[in-house]
């Protein structure tokens, strides 16, 4: 009783427009949920929790808050690994502030958050308009807040962060401009395009305990931002086009006759699952090693339910 009625039941696939109507749907599922990323970007990073300057009032003894004007170009990336979040940056940092009111020694503290200096030159030092301009050669390692939820579709949002901990809000104040930060047009960035950047003064609070409100730190900083788009979709449906093969290939089982040719059903759809399976490998490659499913994983499992009914059918 049950074999004629999966025999019923998968003699009505056998015509070729039950096929071909599978095969669009999933097209368009694959088009609808694909479109959006890949032409807007999107990106799911988070960014450092920078507060707005203002301080509520001058430390004792100090006569006013002293602004200091910071900038960075940066002329190359050696290094630029979104996979593997790992960056090098090769960056002229400068400084320019009244002498006379901030000591050079001050600004030698400034540190980048979740960075690390591999080479720094001796500062190039010149008075401007009355102001000291203090200019820094390095190479600077350095790791961002990524989030791959959504790889390979999602775009991302690198951050690089000044800070000095040596100094309160009250006493130093960085500020900047988005001119004041540029990257070299020609800069190595691999497959990936920087399509927008920003700069962002302000300073941080740090909690030194959390059952008492007063005991906190802060101390001026400054993001600066870079917005980078994948150039391209080949690895996207490189990811993605194996997965959408070896479904439409166990659909074709539907189109043959079990009577005559059921050991090359048999075939097909044990081919087609342990291919996806097998994929699973070459998946694990090329997704970032993070704790979370991505996007990439949910697709996968989808087309691996998928496959797995049809061959049970």
């Amino acid at each position: 009783m049950s074999n004629a009625f999966l025999f019923t039941l998968s003699s009505k696939f056998i015509q070729p427009q039950y096929q071909l109507a599978s095969i669009a749907v999933t097209v368009l599922f694959l088009t609808i949920i694909l479109y959006r990323p890949l032409t807007e970007f999107n990106t799911t990073d988070t960014s450092p929790n920078l507060l707005l300057y203002l301080p509520k009032k001058q430390i004792v003894g100090a006569e006013s808050v002293v602004p200091v004007k910071v900038g960075l170009y940066i002329s190359n990336f050696p290094t630029f690994d979104i996979i593997t979040n790992n960056f090098i940056a090769d960056m002229i940092l400068w400084f320019e502030f009244d002498p006379s009111l901030l000591s050079f020694d001050t600004i030698q503290k400034c540190t980048f958050d979740r960075g690390k200096i591999q080479e720094k030159n001796e500062p190039d030092m010149k008075m401007v308009n009355n102001k000291l301009l203090l200019k820094y050669t390095m190479r600077l390692k350095f790791t961002t807040s990524l989030n791959y939820k959504l790889f390979p579709l999602n775009d991302h949002r690198i951050f690089i962060t000044l800070k000095n901990e040596y100094v309160t809000p009250e006493e130093v104040m960085f500020t900047t401009e988005k001119g004041s930060f540029s990257v070299n047009e020609h800069a190595n960035t691999g497959d990936w395009s920087i399509i927008g950047s920003s700069a962002q003064a302000g300073y941080f609070v740090s909690t030194l305990d959390k059952n008492d409100p007063q005991k906190t730190i802060s101390f001026p900083g400054v993001v600066f931002s870079l917005d980078i788009k994948r150039m391209g979709i080949r690895k996207t449906f490189i990811i993605i086009l194996p997965m959408a093969i070896l479904f439409f290939i166990s659909l074709i089982t539907f189109s043959i006759d079990p009577k005559t040719l059921g050991r090359s059903i048999l075939t097909l759809s044990t081919g087609a699952l342990t291919g996806l399976i097998a994929y699973r490998f070459v998946i694990e490659r090329i997704v970032p090693d993070v704790g979370y499913f991505t996007f990439t994983d949910h697709l996968f499992n989808i087309f691996l339910t998928a496959i797995f009914i049809i061959f049970l059918v």
